[in-house]
């Protein structure tokens, strides 16, 4: 189904569009198939159990970017991103990567491994793109991020004072 992204964003560019893909690159979800169930490895660690760290909010895993496999999936994530056509990204839950826990090189901090697994899928996508950063601290984003997005989901507390929230 993902090769038919780039057949989208032919599309819309035949339509005088152009088009943006959201991505959360270091996010996992547990049990998934990919990286949840082949590769629980490339995942920050609890100390205390030794198990892929779960961030709470979101029951989710993060990919380790002090990990040379890690970086080399993003590198290969950012080059088909690119080859599908994008000319924006998003990405988001970007925090996950800077979450205090074990690393693949226990000597960079989570600072850097965030700005590493930023570079390294920038490197792979090309810097002639346009990217947007989330769910992140603001120093990181320097010199790797065009834009980095400050506030909360837009719209969100208006609809949930009219409509109620979907989860209830």
């Amino acid at each position: 189904a993902l090769p038919i992204l780039g057949e989208v964003v032919r599309d819309l560019a035949d339509r005088g569009c152009r088009a943006g893909l959201w991505l959360a690159p270091f996010m996992v979800v547990p049990d998934a198939p990919g990286i949840g169930t082949d590769h629980p490895e490339w995942c920050i660690t609890d100390p205390a159990t030794g198990a892929p760290l779960r961030e709470p909010r979101h029951d989710r895993w993060a990919l380790d970017a002090t990990n040379p496999e890690v970086l080399t999936f993003l590198r290969e994530l950012g080059a088909t991103v690119r080859g599908w056509g994008f000319e924006m990204v998003k990405l988001d839950f970007l925090y996950f990567a800077a979450q205090t826990g074990v690393r693949h090189d226990p000597t960079v901090t989570g600072t850097e491994a965030l700005r590493r697994g930023l570079a390294a899928f920038i490197d792979g996508l090309g810097e002639d793109r346009y990217i947007l950063g989330c769910g992140m601290p603001l120093l990181p984003a320097v010199g790797r991020c065009h834009g980095n997005r400050i506030g909360h989901d837009t719209a969100m507390p208006r609809v949930h004072m009219e409509f109620g929230h979907p989860a209830q």
